[in-house]
């Protein structure tokens, strides 16, 4: 597309912080209530984890993700 509207916003970080950066493959796979356990696997478990649950689900497109963690 020739324009990508961007959601941003603040958040206060503390210890045990975690964000998931996902491509729209990963988006629409996974339940909210998903998220936070496989976050908890941390680092690339958790990252082949969302994946592999998304494949499971029918992910039909590339998916691309990134689990940061603050310390």
């Amino acid at each position: 597309r020739d324009y990508v509207q961007v959601d941003t916003g603040l958040v206060k970080l503390t210890t045990s912080t975690k964000f998931l950066l996902c491509s729209d493959g990963l988006h629409g796979y996974l339940r909210e209530s998903d998220i936070a356990p496989i976050a908890n696997l941390g680092g690339e478990d958790a990252v082949k984890k969302f994946i592999a649950l998304a494949n499971e689900r029918g992910g039909k497109d590339n998916i691309t993700a990134i689990l940061v963690e603050v310390d």
